[in-house]
């Protein structure tokens, strides 16, 4: 603790505490520590505590009666991983200009091309020196540990989720003129969610600190469909635009980059043919019509076409999705109650249907993890299927647990739940997992 003769006068920023909370002290703040954790090697105050026991559960802690035992600070010359709280982020991937430790390498960076050591001397290797490394560009004297986004240790691939609690946070504007229909969602990699409202012609940033909350938004001169990442500070969005003259579909991408909470729109690309879905890998675009998924260019090249459906007719293909490496590409057949597994080359590897799986409009994948999730809107279902897309793990939530013409899903990596849009609804369902 304290002195116990310290001078009434000294203010609280003064106080020199035998055992001062590390993370109030990484963020200016001054405060004594009660707890000490042996495996981050971090002493924590109350309230940084809970946030610890929040995000890591399984660790050992050591409370205010037993200081005697608690053990020294682990000293680094790097900062601390946010992530992997007992590890240095001692490592810069260049693909996403951000750096990490090498548990974050080997879980999340694993196909990106650009990654390296960080020098110890300057804490930066040749290209991170050339960027504002993030605790320069975020770190804010004034914010308190407890502000950041939480986030998880990711499960094993053949976890088997269950579901502990749902909430809905409505997504709904001043500006709407009619019920949202929530087509689309994407998720940054610093856990920023941006959400497509096809009916009142918006694209939705919400805040998920803590309530989801719309905290930004811009619309579209036509209807969206889909939205995916492009960097950590820029969308791209797919448009429909039918020509009733001609009965063909002009649709276009529009890019619209994020800039603390203002949403900018950018350039478009315009397209020959319809585009529903959008999915983004490696400087290429991946773009679903009803019945074709084509490879483009970031400059709007036509690389080739890698699948399409021969069912006839308008086409099959409800939604497109792209596994987290790269890999795989999910795709819901509303003709056959289908979720396709293909190849990136486009190769049909599975076929998955089930009597719990009606019309499936929604499917997504856990970035870090690949766990696969798909929705069917006739059924009122959410599915667990298993990474190759081949069977059931479970059916994870019915129409009692508020899905009701589900239409799109995202796996929110930072709270462990999934987020549900659904058919005329101005709410967002959030389902916790465990």
């Amino acid at each position: 603790m304290a002195d116990e003769h310290v001078s009434p006068d000294l203010t609280v920023e003064e106080i020199i505490y035998e055992h001062p909370c590390i993370e109030c002290g990484e963020n200016g703040i001054n405060s004594e520590a009660s707890y000490f954790c042996e495996n981050c090697g971090i002493q924590y105050c109350r309230m940084c505590f809970k946030e610890h026991e929040r995000t890591v559960k399984f660790h050992s802690v050591l409370g205010p009666t037993q200081k005697d035992a608690w053990g020294p600070v682990r000293s680094s010359e790097y900062e601390r991983c946010k992530r992997h709280r007992g590890n240095d982020s001692d490592m810069f991937c260049g693909d996403h200009l951000e750096v990490c430790c090498s548990v974050c390498v080997a879980v999340s960076h694993g196909s990106c091309k650009d990654v390296q050591r960080l020098n110890k001397d300057r804490r930066s290797s040749t290209k991170a020196s050339s960027y504002a490394l993030p605790w320069q560009r975020h770190r804010d004297p004034n914010s308190h540990p407890l502000s950041r986004r939480p986030s998880r240790y990711t499960v094993g691939a053949d976890h088997v989720f269950t579901l502990t609690d749902r909430q809905w946070y409505s997504a709904w504007v001043n500006t709407d003129e009619k019920d949202s229909e929530i087509s689309g969602m994407c998720q940054l990699h610093d856990g920023t969610i941006v959400i497509v409202d096809s009916e009142n012609c918006k694209v939705k940033q919400l805040d998920n600190y803590n309530n989801y909350a719309v905290v930004a938004h811009c619309s579209l001169p036509e209807r969206p469909r889909d939205v995916c990442v492009i960097s950590d500070t820029e969308i791209a969005v797919t448009v429909l635009s039918f020509n009733e003259a001609n009965m063909v579909h002009r649709d276009s991408i529009h890019f619209i980059t994020l800039n603390e909470g203002v949403m900018v729109p950018g350039r478009v690309m315009n397209l020959p043919h319809g585009c529903r879905d959008i999915a983004h890998q490696q400087d290429f675009l991946y773009l679903a019509s009803m019945d074709t998924i084509y490879k483009y260019t970031l400059e709007g090249k036509l690389v080739k076409k890698i699948y399409h459906d021969k069912s006839g007719g308008e086409g099959s293909i409800e939604r497109m999705v792209m596994s987290g490496d790269g890999h795989r590409l999910y795709v819901c057949d509303k003709a056959t109650n289908q979720l396709h597994t293909l190849s990136i080359e486009g190769k049909c590897l599975a076929s998955f249907s089930d009597p719990d799986l009606t019309l499936p409009t929604g499917v997504c994948v856990a970035r870090m993890s690949g766990h696969v999730f798909v929705c069917g809107q006739w059924s009122h279902t959410i599915v667990q299927v298993s990474k190759d897309g081949k069977h059931k793990l479970s059916t994870l939530a019915y129409e009692a647990d508020g899905v009701e013409f589900p239409q799109t899903l995202l796996y929110d990596v930072h709270h462990t739940a999934l987020v549900v849009g659904h058919w005329e609804c101005d709410h967002v369902l959030v389902l916790r997992l465990k």
